[in-house]
């Protein structure tokens, strides 16, 4: 099944958001990276401009980031778009892809796997919800998987 594919994490603790990035693009290269309301940003300064911002900034604000590869349970996902939202007192950290995005090696229970992998990754920050889908994810018709539970969807 091909579409655009949205693995969401809700709710992320300011003082998480730092580190879940950081393992979310771990060994990749940042190809560009760009923040809602000042346009490009330099992808050297990842690490400080992400908590510069997400310190001072109250305000909605949404920082893009597009990198090389990120590996979600063992998965390899190709030039995914890293997406950070502030709104409303809560953040969300969005990793968009196209399902074509993944190696073919890697097609074999793709779902579990990257269930699996993003189980490991909102523990670690103590994410309270998260999930995956074929955009919108927010539709739970369209979910690959909501925290542990896979389905309805089961293919990518």
């Amino acid at each position: 099944m091909d579409g655009l594919i949205e693995l969401i994490f809700d709710g992320v603790p300011d003082g998480a958001i730092h580190g879940l990035v950081r393992n979310l693009i771990h060994g990749s290269d940042i190809l560009d990276i760009s923040h809602s309301e000042l346009g490009s940003l330099d992808p050297k300064r990842i690490g400080e401009d992400l908590m510069a911002f997400f310190d001072k900034e109250t305000v909605p604000i949404t920082i893009f980031i597009r990198t090389t590869c990120i590996m979600v349970g063992g998965i390899s996902i190709n030039r995914p778009l890293v997406r950070i939202l502030r709104f409303q007192g809560s953040n969300e950290v969005a990793v968009e892809f196209n399902s074509t995005d993944i190696d073919a090696t890697d097609r074999k229970d793709t779902v579990a796997k990257l269930a699996a992998g993003a189980k490991v990754l909102a523990d670690s920050a103590a994410i309270p919800k998260y999930y995956c889908g074929f955009e919108p994810a927010t539709d739970t018709r369209t979910r690959l998987f909501s925290q542990g539970k896979v389905g309805p969807l089961i293919e990518v």
